[in-house]
């Protein structure tokens, strides 16, 4: 029992650790229509993965995400980057690119990857 109980409270360490997010401004024309496609929402904010949204929005920023692939870690991603789009006044992200990047061989033998997501930050203006 010794051994177990630091490790529970090491979880949350690795699993905040394995995820980093970071916003950026975006300064220009902002101020878009729209034309639709699909949506899911994660934490009361929209993610945009197929399209855009279906009405007139600013872009506010743009979030930049890396992440070890795990379901856990997928879901942790997509949490921090609702909390992020929120913070910075956001009600919707628009995913622009995601790509995958071997990390490392586990002991398994299977290869390990990290995901890294851009999306970008809107305020819905209707």
């Amino acid at each position: 029992m010794k051994k177990i109980l630091p490790s529970i409270f090491l979880l949350p360490v690795f699993l905040v650790a394995s995820c980093s997010t970071r916003f950026t401004e975006y300064r220009g024309p902002n101020v878009v229509k729209g034309t639709g496609g699909t949506v899911r929402v994660v934490k009361g904010v929209d993610f945009w993965e197929n399209g855009t949204p279906d009405r007139s929005y600013r872009i506010l920023g743009v979030i930049d995400q890396r992440t070890r692939e795990r379901s856990i870690s997928h879901a942790l991603g997509d949490n921090s980057i609702a909390a992020e789009a929120k913070e910075h006044g956001g009600d919707a992200v628009i995913l622009m690119e995601t790509n995958r990047f071997p990390r490392r061989l586990n002991s398994s033998g299977n290869i390990d990857y990290e995901v890294s997501r851009k999306v970008m930050v809107v305020k819905y203006l209707e």
